[in-house]
């Protein structure tokens, strides 16, 4: 049964912005037969908030969501994942 999956991880202060490890992880769940989301889909050049406020939003409408590592150090993901236990969606912590 397909999924829509949030992808959640570290961004700020990462090189390029972790974009590889959230493409690779898209493309590993999309091979899976899920859509995904994460917040590098959105417009560039918006400020940190408005990231945050789209990313709360994918987090209330995903089915699940898939952690990156390093999320440890990501005040937003663990603020995301705050809001996915509170609305009980399944989260993974990707190795």
């Amino acid at each position: 049964m397909s999924k829509l999956i949030y992808i959640a991880g570290p961004v700020t202060g990462m090189k390029n912005l972790n974009r590889r490890a959230f493409e690779n992880e898209a493309h590993k769940l999309r091979n899976q037969g899920h859509r995904v989301w994460w917040t590098h889909l959105l417009p560039p050049g918006m400020t940190e908030d408005a990231y945050m406020e789209f990313g709360l939003a994918m987090v209330r409408r995903c089915d699940e969501v898939a952690v990156l590592p390093g999320w440890q150090s990501s005040q937003g993901t663990k603020t995301e994942m705050q809001l996915a236990k509170k609305l009980g969606k399944k989260i993974t912590v990707v190795a």
